[in-house]
């Protein structure tokens, strides 16, 4: 019973010590939008965004979810900066082998830069040029 407590208190401290749940880290925007790929809301989808170190931006990648053509970072966006965003569309049918479904198009690449704030971004797929 003691090793249990104190293994609870070390990983409580641990906790506390690290910062997590708390306000400290790097400042993120608040993003929230659509997604649509040929006229039509995205069943489900990842949007990755990976601070873009060629532009000297660094900090934790932030990983979005969009379901039903819709998603929101509820105040845990990316960092404010320049980002590599990759997307990966899916058609939300799922099978045992795709449990997202078949991806409705090839990963999409972009560079975009986050601002700062809590303000909406929407995603129309396809796009004329890819990078």
């Amino acid at each position: 019973m003691r090793s249990v407590c104190f293994s609870l208190l070390s990983g409580g401290l641990l906790a506390a010590a690290l910062g997590c749940g708390g306000s400290e880290g790097p400042e993120r925007a608040d993003i929230y939008g659509t997604m649509t790929y040929e006229g039509k809301p995205v069943a489900y989808a990842q949007l990755q965004y990976t601070p873009d170190a060629d532009q000297g931006h660094s900090g934790p990648q932030t990983l979005l979810y969009v379901r039903d053509g819709h998603f929101d970072s509820k105040g845990k966006g990316p960092t404010i900066g320049p980002h590599v965003l990759k997307v990966y569309a899916y058609d939300g049918v799922s099978t045992e082998l795709e449990p997202e479904g078949k991806m409705l198009m090839p990963e999409y690449v972009e560079t975009v830069d986050i601002e700062e704030g809590r303000y909406e971004i929407d995603y129309t797929f396809p796009r004329e040029s890819n990078g």
